[in-house]
């Protein structure tokens, strides 16, 4: 017959608190993740400012120059169906132009809840 052995109440605190920090790393590598994922989505391709996924620190007036005619403050344009990019800055992070999910984010910020440390500059096609 099968015997159990017995395990110490140190061997059993260990154990529990071993796996009490694998998982807060976990949880911690996701949120770091999923946040560097939505600042700063991976180059697709040849990355350039326009394509949203490199960001262009500086100050926005720089950066809405760099954009161009491409970018707006206030209405959107008639011809504009959404926006497809975002000049923002978050934290002290400097101008930033972001893809969709940071449009999402900043539409969400402007009309249902304000995101703590961040700031909208204009949208872009």
């Amino acid at each position: 017959m099968f015997t159990r052995k017995h395990v110490s109440l140190r061997t059993a605190l260990t154990r529990a608190l071993v796996r009490a920090l694998v998982c807060t790393g976990m949880l911690a590598m996701s949120y770091m993740v999923s946040t560097h994922i939505t600042t700063h989505p991976a180059p697709e391709g040849g990355a350039s400012v326009m394509d949203g996924r490199t960001p262009a620190k500086g100050s926005p007036d720089v950066v809405l120059a760099r954009m161009g005619d491409k970018c707006w403050q206030g209405d959107m344009p008639a011809d504009v169906d959404f926006p497809g990019h975002v000049v923002y800055a978050q934290g002290d992070s400097g101008a930033l132009v972001g893809g969709p999910r940071m449009v999402d984010i900043a539409l969400d910020s402007i009309f249902k809840k304000p995101v703590s440390g961040l700031t909208v500059y204009a949208f872009c096609r």
